[in-house]
C-alpha cells in the first residue's frame, strides 16, 4: 500500500473522528440557540477536541490487540462507536428508565448493557468490510450538517435590527456624594405574601435581619415580567424592553443591554465608578467592553448539559450539580470579599444569582445535594406522592439564599447604595399562557410577586410599596441622579404594564396582561 493511500485513510478518519466529536457541543447549541444565545467558539474547539482525544484513544487500544487483517479501519470504527456511545449516555439512561417501569431496574439494565455492547460487537465485525468509512461519513455529516447550518446561520443573521440603545447622559447628579453601588438580582425569589401563600414560608424573620442592616423592604412590588431576560434588562435601562412591538429588540440586542449596553452602566462608567460584573454560568449573561471586572466562572450551562449526555456525571458526581446554582453561591460570597476589600475608585457591583431558582441542589446551609426527584425547573410535575417535595426543596434554598443576602449586606459599606430584587416571583404550577380573562390568580400573581428591598442615602426619596419593578428601578435611578429617558408607550411614569413573554419559532412573543395582574392582593 503506497503512502499516499496510507495517508488518504488516516486522513478520512481523522475527518470523520472530529466531525463526531463536533457532534453533541453544535446539536445542543443549535437546538437551543435562541436561549443559549452565546456560542463560545473556545468551549466548542476544548469540547472537541477532548472527544476526538477519547475517540482516538478507543481506536489505537483496539489497533492493539486487533489481527492484522483490517485493523486500521477496525480500529477507527471502534473509535466511532465508542465516541458516539459516549456521547448518548443520556439516551441510554431514558431508554434505562423506560425499561425499569416496566421490568425493574437490574433487568432494564442488563438490557441496556446488551444493547450497547451489541453496537459495538457488530461494529467489530463489519468494520473491515470497505464500506464502513463511507457508513461513518454519512452518519457523521447527517448529524452535524442540521446543527452546523444552524450555527452559520445565526452567527451570519444574529437579528441585531432592534431598537436603538439610548446614550447615557455623561454625568449623573448624585454621583459625586454617593458611595459604591451594589446591585443585586435575585432569580424567582417571591415576596412575602407569595412565600406564605404558595409556600407556606414565613419570610418575616429574614426581613428582620435586613431591617437591622439598614435594609427596607418593599411589600407590593411586581415584576413587569415574569421572564428573565426582559426583566432584567427593563431593570437595568429603567424602561419596557418589549411591549409586543415589531421594533422590540431581539435576544442578541437584549444580551447585549444585559451586558452593559444599558442607562445604569453607562452613566456610573462616565461618572468613573470603577465596574464590577458577576457573570455566571448561565450563557444570556456575559461581560460587556463597559465592564472593568469580570468575575465568570469556568463551567457554564452548555458544558453542564453537555456533560449530561456522557457517562462523566457517574463518575463525577459534583458534575451533577448545575453550574449557575454553584456559582451564584461562590459569586455572593466572593461580592461579599470585594465589598468589604479597600478601593481608591468608587465602585458599581452587579451580580445576578440565579437563585432561589431550580434547580434545587442546594440545602438550607447552602452545602450542594443532588436529587433525581428535584429535576425540572417548575413545580408542575409534582405528584401527590411527592407531598410537596419540590417546594420544601425550594424553600431550603430560599434559606441558602437569605444567608448569602445577608452576608453580602453586612460587608458593605453603610455610605453604599444597596438595592436587592428578583428578577420575578417562583412559578407555583407554572404561568406559561396569557389568561382569558381580566381576573388576577393567586399564579400570576405568585409569578409576578417579586421581593426587592433597598438601602438608600438620608437624601434619596423612599419607594413607595405598592410598585412594578421598573418604577422601583426608577427610584434607584433617581437615588443617583440617572434621568429615566422618555419613550414612546414607554416611560415607566406611565401606569406600569405587565407582560407575557415567550419563544415562539425563533422568535419573541409579547402579551400585555396587565389586566390580570394589575389587581393588588
Amino acid at each position: 500500500m503506497s503512502l499516499y493511500v496510507r495517508f488518504r485513510r488516516h486522513a478520512v478518519w481523522l475527518a470523520i473522528l472530529l466531525t463526531l466529536a463536533s457532534w453533541s457541543y453544535a446539536a445542543i447549541w443549535a437546538a437551543n440557540s435562541s436561549v443559549l444565545i452565546g456560542f463560545y467558539a473556545g468551549r466548542y474547539v476544548t469540547w472537541t477536541l477532548g472527544f476526538l482525544g477519547l475517540a482516538l484513544g478507543i481506536a489505537g487500544f483496539t489497533y492493539r490487540f486487533s489481527p492484522t487483517a483490517g485493523r486500521v479501519d477496525r480500529s477507527y470504527a471502534m473509535g466511532a462507536a465508542g465516541l458516539l456511545l459516549f456521547q448518548s449516555s443520556i439516551v441510554f439512561e431514558d431508554l434505562h428508565g423506560w425499561l425499569s417501569s416496566r421490568s425493574g431496574s437490574i433487568p432494564a439494565a442488563a438490557v441496556v448493557a446488551l444493547i450497547a455492547a451489541a453496537i459495538l460487537v457488530l461494529t467489530y465485525r463489519v468494520s473491515d468490510a470497505s464500506s464502513i468509512r463511507m457508513v461513518f461519513a454519512v452518519l457523521a455529516l447527517v448529524l452535524v450538517a442540521v446543527p452546523a447550518l444552524e450555527i452559520v446561520k445565526t452567527v451570519l443573521d444574529p437579528g441585531v435590527d432592534s431598537i436603538p440603545l439610548q446614550t447615557p447622559p455623561p454625568t449623573i447628579d448624585a454621583a459625586e456624594s454617593s458611595g459604591d453601588v451594589f446591585v443585586v438580582v435575585l432569580d424567582a425569589y417571591g415576596r412575602s405574601d407569595v412565600l406564605e401563600r404558595q409556600f407556606g414560608f414565613d419570610n418575616t424573620p429574614f426581613e428582620s435581619a435586613l431591617a437591622d442592616l439598614g435594609v427596607f423592604v418593599l411589600r407590593g412590588v411586581k415584576s413587569n415580567y415574569a421572564y428573565t431576560e426582559v426583566s432584567v434588562t427593563s431593570l437595568l435601562d429603567a424602561r419596557y424592553t418589549a411591549v409586543g412591538h415589531d421594533d422590540d429588540p431581539s435576544l442578541f440586542a437584549l444580551r447585549d443591554i444585559y451586558a452593559g449596553d444599558n442607562a445604569l452602566f453607562g452613566a456610573l462608567d462616565a461618572a468613573d465608578y470603577q465596574i464590577h460584573f458577576f457573570d455566571n454560568a448561565w450563557t444570556f449573561t456575559q461581560c460587556g467592553p463597559i465592564v472593568d471586572h469580570c468575575y465568570s466562572t469556568v463551567l457554564n450551562e452548555i458544558d453542564h448539559v453537555l456533560a449530561q449526555r456522557t457517562p462523566l456525571p457517574y463518575l463525577i458526581d459534583s458534575l451533577r450539580i448545575d453550574p449557575w446554582t454553584r456559582e451564584s453561591v461562590a459569586q455572593l460570597r466572593e461580592a461579599a470579599s470585594l465589598a468589604e476589600a479597600p478601593s481608591d475608585r468608587k465602585r458599581f457591583v452587579f451580580v445576578h444569582a440565579l437563585i432561589p431558582h431550580a434547580p434545587f441542589q442546594l440545602d438550607e446551609s447552602c452545602e450542594e445535594y443532588w436529587n433525581p426527584r428535584l429535576d425540572g425547573y417548575g413545580f408542575e410535575g409534582e405528584s401527590p406522592a411527592d407531598s410537596g417535595v419540590r417546594r420544601k426543596a425550594y424553600v431550603a434554598q430560599l434559606r441558602c439564599t437569605n444567608s448569602l443576602i445577608l452576608e453580602l449586606i453586612a460587608a458593605i459599606p453603610r455610605d453604599a447604595i444597596v438595592f436587592v430584587t428578583a428578577d420575578h416571583g417562583p412559578r407555583p404550577i407554572g404561568v406559561g399562557e396569557a389568561p382569558s380573562t381580566g381576573t388576577a390568580t393567586d399564579e400570576i400573581l405568585a409569578r409576578f410577586g417579586t421581593f426587592t428591598a433597598y438601602r438608600f442615602p438620608e437624601e434619596c426619596e423612599a419607594i413607595p410599596h405598592e410598585v412594578s419593578l421598573i418604577e422601583a428601578a426608577a427610584g434607584l435611578f433617581g437615588c443617583l441622579g440617572i434621568p429615566v429617558t422618555d419613550e414612546p408607550a414607554r416611560t415607566p411614569v406611565q401606569p406600569a404594564r405587565y407582560f407575557r413573554w415567550e419563544l415562539v419559532d425563533g422568535g419573541v412573543e409579547v402579551t400585555d396582561i396587565t389586566s390580570s395582574v394589575a389587581p393588588a392582593r
